[in-house]
This record gives structure tokens, sequence and C-alpha cells, in this order.
């Protein structure tokens, strides 16, 4: 996702839109992750099976999520352990990279 971003502002560059000095200056992180195939921040990531890693799965839009891992398959998760998550997560504090 991270690529195709980048791919979509050379694109977008070399048809004129932008400029080299536009880039340095004037590009900002919502306009890079607007060109992003999901262009949306995360809040929560709920990792299933026991992998404790993320597997380049949307890294740019977790960058300030919480994540919760479990050892549980998907198809194991009950309501439960949705609950649980929701109340793991409502008790963190959100610092944003502060």
């Amino acid at each position: 996702a991270i690529l195709q971003a980048a791919r979509r502002l050379v694109t977008e560059a070399r048809e004129g839109r932008w400029n080299e000095r536009d880039v340095e200056v004037d590009l900002t992180e919502a306009e890079f992750e607007s060109r992003l195939s999901y262009p949306v921040s995360v809040d929560l990531v709920i990792r299933t099976s026991g992998e404790l890693r993320l597997s380049n799965f949307l890294l740019w839009q977790t960058a300030y999520a919480e994540l919760i891992f479990l050892n549980k398959l998907w198809p194991e998760i009950s309501r439960e352990d949705w609950d649980l998550c929701l109340e793991d997560y409502a008790s963190r504090k959100r610092r944003f990279g502060e």
C-alpha cells in the first residue's frame, strides 16, 4: 500500500500535478495518506492465530493503532473475546506518538 501510494505520486508528478518543490515542501501526511489503497487510520488491530506480528498489514494506517494479540484462530473468537478486546482498548491511554 505504501509503495502504491508512492507510485501514484510519481505518476501525478509525471502528469505535472506535482513538482519537486511541492513534494518536498507541500506534501502533507494527509495528502500522502489519501493515496493509500485504504486511506483511513486504524484505531485497533486484533491479531488472531497467536502470531505476534502484523505481516505487512496496513503498516502506514496502523502506525498509532493499539494492538491486541489473541492465541485463537478467527473462527474460534467468541463474543466474550470480542468484548474483552474492546474493554482492553477502552482502558488504554492513547498518545498518538507523543
